[in-house]
């Protein structure tokens, strides 16, 4: 009986904390998304494709039939509704691991597994590569869509080298640098943009610099306590410590992303 009282209270002082967590971080998504959409403006980011199309002067000098690449504008992307909808979404999974699926989160956790984490990332992450893409001029479709689809894959990976575990087999380092190739793609591509407007003369914002080199920073955060953590490393050995350096960088990385796009676009 004495035994049975003592596991239960190590469980309370084990998950309780990080159970407040999830309901401090889910109400802070929320207030900072309500904020957005209420003192933010319609700014919205062109979404073209790309396609080869006959071109009718080149045709008729040539005498012939010439093909160039032409595009044609589909949509636009208010990048209000892109912050919003990523601090739903953080608020949305927060709330739920705290609520409806609290016992099933704890118990996944004691197994060192964290699904509900990067299903999130999958999402919110992606979007804010797509919305980083945007402010640096990315505009074509399927670029966009390839940069959110690795962005996707990199999280998966995550979750794949959480479910086989440390040290088994070697699979989770192979995992862990597959996944980290598939999220630095985006970045490259990003970093060609940001280079080619410093050197064809584009005059970018100050705070688009500053999105990239804090998100890029932060983002080499989540890869190094990934790392720390399959690699055992004093504190990381404990899940539940990897798990809350997991939610501050999350935090961190949304709420710089969002109050620098306010600050220099959509105020």
């Amino acid at each position: 009986m004495a035994k049975g009282i003592v596991e239960t209270e190590k469980y309370i002082q084990r998950f309780g904390l990080l159970n407040r967590w999830n309901f401090a971080l889910a109400g802070l998504y929320l207030l900072q998304g309500l904020a957005i959409i209420i003192f933010g403006n319609n700014r919205s980011f062109p979404v073209n494709v790309g396609f080869l199309a006959n071109d009718p002067l080149r045709s008729y000098g040539a005498g012939h039939s010439v093909l160039s690449v032409a595009t044609r504008h589909v949509f636009d992307i208010n990048i209000t509704y892109v912050i919003v909808v990523i601090f739903l979404i953080s608020f949305l999974f927060h709330g739920l691991m705290a609520t409806v699926y609290r016992s099933q989160y704890e118990r996944t956790l004691e197994r060192g597994i964290n699904k509900f984490r990067w299903i999130e990332y999958c999402l919110s992450v992606g979007l804010m590569i797509v919305a980083v893409g945007l402010l640096v001029g990315v505009s074509d479709l399927a670029t966009l869509a390839a940069m959110f689809g690795l962005t996707v894959i990199m999280n998966l990976l995550g979750l794949i080298t959480e479910i086989y575990g440390p040290g088994k087999n070697g699979i989770n380092r192979f995992m862990y640098w597959t996944g980290a190739i598939a999220g630095i793609i985006p970045w490259v591509v990003i970093s060609i943009y940001l280079i080619s407007g410093i050197v064809y003369g584009a005059s970018l914002s100050g705070f688009v610099y500053g999105i990239f080199v804090s998100l890029f920073i932060l983002f080499g955060c989540f890869m190094a306590n990934m790392y720390m953590r399959y690699s055992r490393i004093e504190k990381w050995k404990d899940y539940m410590y990897s798990e809350r350096v997991y939610m501050a960088l999350s935090l961190l990385a949304k709420t710089a992303f969002a109050w620098l796009i306010f600050a220099g676009i959509i105020h």
